[in-house]
Formats: C-alpha cells, structure tokens, sequence
C-alpha cells in the first residue's frame, strides 16, 4: 500500500470518531471547561494541567457537597467534616473516619465548650469562652471545664473571695455586695432586693435619686453574693413582683402560696385556696347543694342553712331548701313551718308577689302570689307544665305569668 493510501485511510477513521485519542495527564484527556468533556465528567486542574476528570474527583474537602469529605481523590457523604462544627451536637468529629464520636476520654473529643465527664460530653461551665463569673467565686477545674463546689484553706477561690472553715467560698470585704431594693424610676420602692456592687461613696441623692438604696451607713444593711442571698417576704406582705416574695408569687399584690390554703382559711385569691375558690375571704370548699355541713364556707353557695329537722345542709345559688315557694310534703320541709295542701308548696299567706313572698324558690324559680281554695293565698313558683308543679297540682296561665295552683 502506498503512503498516501496509509494516510488518507488515518485521516478517515480520525473523521469518524473510532481512534482512541490518549491524553498527556495519566491518559485523560486536556480541557479547557466543562463542555470539551463527557456528560460523565468535569474539566478539573490536578496539578500539572487541566483535564477532564470523573464527576466526583476533589483535591480537598472543600470541592465537594456538604456533607461530604475527599477520600482517595473521590467525593463521599460523610457525617462530619472539620468544616462542620455543628454536625456533631456534643460530641467532636472523628476527622480519620469523618465519623462523630460517641464517647470522650478527655475533651479533645468533645465540641467547642464542652468538658467530658464520665465518658460523656457535657456544657463547660467555666473555663474556655464561659466566664468564670459562673462559678459564683469557686475556682474553675480547667481540665473538666466544670466549677469547683469545695474549697481549700489555699485552694479553690476566685480572686476576692476566701475559703471558710465550711469548704465554701465566701467574698472578702473589699468585694463583698449588698442587698439593695429595686425598683424602676419614677416608681415607690418595694421589698424586691437585688444583690449589687455599693456605689462610690455611697448612697446620696445623686446616686440613688429615688430611694431605693438603703443608706450604707446602716449597721445592718445586708451584705451578699447573689441574689439568693437576700431575704424575702413571707406569705400576707404586699409585693410588687414574685421575685420579692419567698414562695415567689406575688398574687393581688401580696405574697402567697397557690395551694397552700385549706377550707376556712383567710383567703384574698382563688389560687391560693386548695378548692380555689376563695369567697369573700374565705377559703370555700365547694360542696354541692343539699350536702350536710357545718359553716358556710364548706359550701359552693357559701350558706349552709338548717332545715329545721336539727341538721344543716349547704343552699343552692338561689337559697336554702325550703324556702317559699319549694315543694315540701311536711311542714318541717319548709324555713316558714307551714307546707300548704300537702303534698304543696313551702311559705305563708301572701298580699303581694313580694309580700311576704321571696322573689324566688331554692331552684331560682320566680315566685307569685296565687289564690287558693276558700278565698285564701299563698307563694307558688312558676311553671310552664304540671311536671314543674307538685303531684295533683295544674301549672294555671294566670294573666301575665303561670304559676303552679292546686285544685
């Protein structure tokens, strides 16, 4: 074959795409973007010249999608990444496997902040970016990132704290606070106390221009640490906030318990009663109408009434069993002493709806001056059918109302 055939034949299979060209980079093939290599690869730089590359080929974590790491010049998802201090939550990343540990020896394997203790990543509570102010004047174990609870005679304090023969921490008087009262500008004072540094020179009309610090010179000012050193109101003080008070409720403007009150008691709340309900003010006990009781705040109506039997038993919002009005089958039944037309109805011989009728019975309903048999009268509640009224009497449309009347 002549040369000229050799290369025309070279020339035509270079045409048609079927010669495996090899590239100068490892066999891949030189780019200069994305579009001169396949859907199946990326133009990337390795170092010595630009060539197309698998999809996922990285140099460094970086190049690839979170959360992912370049592992043997590959992209993979990952757990974490050193670029990711969150990943983890307590715990601290395993950068060799990029993994989150789930446990700790110590607190290189714990993230930011955190201390290990038993094995377990915990908040430091002093030390690192947390203020030793935490430790309330103990010293900071550095090493757990945890606040000292003892101390030592040499050992154990903040600067301007000292330890007592107790183990604990107390202030030295060059930084000892006292407890001050706190309250906005312009407002009375109250007991609410706060703990705070004395102002120099003292308290003066400059300094404390509403009077809500006690004047230094006082003998018994009270020195403190924290807040939770200065006393509190007791249960029954007035109060303007919960924070002045010792159950750290401040109700209707006095100090109290929720809860703490039984039936009886003296009461200015309903939270304050166990039954909470406080009546008047009296701690009530809310039992039901008709329940046998002794005083009245041991009933939801706040009356216990006799039914002249030699018993008493709690009323109904309207008033006491037997009272005009009521269905009763014996005198005793009624407050009056008189049932009439037994089986009949509670109350006495009547001029008017109000004289001496009650405006209503125990069950709320209005009461009315009724004629009866013999030219006589008497109490008798509404109606609106006989199934309202006592057995053999008629409900009777007697003008402007209807009221129970016997035959």
């Amino acid at each position: 074959m002549r040369l000229s055939h050799v290369c025309m034949l070279g020339w035509a299979l270079l045409q048609s795409g079927c010669l495996a060209l090899q590239g100068p980079d490892g066999g891949h093939w030189p780019c200069s973007g994305d579009q001169d290599c396949s859907a199946q690869e990326k133009c990337a730089f390795t170092g010595s010249a630009n060539v197309c590359m698998p999809k996922d080929y990285c140099q460094n974590d970086q190049e690839c999608p979170q959360p992912g790491a370049c592992v043997s010049g590959r992209c993979v998802k990952v757990q974490c990444t050193p670029s990711d201090a969150t990943a983890c939550g307590d715990f601290a990343c395993d950068l060799s496997k990029h993994t989150c540990k789930t446990s700790c020896d110590n607190a290189v394997d714990c993230s930011s902040d955190h201390s290990c203790v038993k094995h377990a990543c915990v908040p430091s509570e002093c030390g690192g970016s947390t203020s030793a102010g935490a430790c309330h004047g103990y010293g900071c174990n550095y090493e757990t990132g945890l606040c000292l609870s003892a101390c030592t005679a040499s050992t154990g304090c903040q600067a301007g704290f000292a330890c007592n023969t107790a183990g604990r921490c107390l202030a030295t008087l060059a930084t000892l606070q006292r407890c001050d009262v706190s309250c906005p500008l312009g407002m009375t004072c109250n007991a609410e106390l706060k703990c705070v540094a004395p102002p120099a020179g003292g308290c003066s009309a400059d300094t404390c221009p509403y009077k809500c610090c006690p004047d230094l010179s006082v003998a018994n000012a009270f020195q403190c640490q924290d807040t939770d050193d200065c006393p509190r109101l007791t249960d029954g003080y007035a109060c303007k906030w919960d924070a002045a008070c010792t159950s750290g409720h401040c109700i209707e403007s006095r100090c109290g318990t929720p809860g703490s009150l039984a039936g009886g008691a003296t009461c200015w709340a309903d939270q304050l009663c166990k039954s909470k309900s406080c009546i008047g003010t009296t701690c009530n006990l809310g039992a039901a109408p008709g329940t046998i009781c002794m005083a009245g705040y041991e009933c939801a109506s706040n009356d216990c009434c006799s039914d002249l039997r030699g018993g008493t038993v709690c009323a109904t919002e309207f008033g006491c069993p037997g009272s005009d009005g009521d269905a009763c089958q014996l005198d005793s039944d009624c407050i009056s002493g008189t049932c009439f037309y037994k089986p009949g109805v509670c109350g006495s011989p009547c001029f008017s709806d109000t004289l001496p009728c009650a405006t209503t019975n125990s069950s709320g309903k209005a009461n009315h001056c009724v004629d009866a048999p013999y030219g006589k009268t008497y109490c008798s509640p509404s109606c609106k059918d006989a199934s309202e009224c006592p057995s053999g009497w008629v409900c009777n449309n007697l003008g402007s109302y209807t009221a129970c009347q016997t035959h």
